[in-house]
């Protein structure tokens, strides 16, 4: 049986960052995959993703604005469509569910 390769995986994250999670979950998938072929030497390095935030933070709909230069008007607009795309999404994949899992 031969030996793992080792591979260096540096990952620098955000520990506020929603994907740097989803990120390290597929790495983890993915490394549990070749469990046997690849032996991962995993090294992390802090990032800070806003380091100009405020202690308190900020609302999200004045924060994306003022990060792309919009009005709030425009960032709640463009929140709303996304939230209503999601509604729109998740409703299909329960009826989709629904018709294919019908209850006896």
């Amino acid at each position: 049986m031969t030996e793992p390769r080792t591979l260096r995986i540096d990952i620098w994250s955000d520990v506020m960052c929603p994907w740097c999670l989803v990120g390290w979950g597929s790495l983890q998938k993915g490394l549990e995959q070749l469990e046997g072929e690849i032996e991962a030497d995993i090294r992390w390095h802090a990032f800070e993703l806003n380091p100009d935030m405020a202690p308190e933070g900020e609302e999200r709909t004045a924060h994306i604005a003022r990060k792309y230069g919009t009005t709030t008007e425009q960032s709640k607009a463009v929140q709303d469509a996304c939230a209503k795309r999601r509604t729109r999404r998740v409703s299909r994949s329960i009826t989709r569910a629904a018709s294919q899992n019908p209850r006896a």
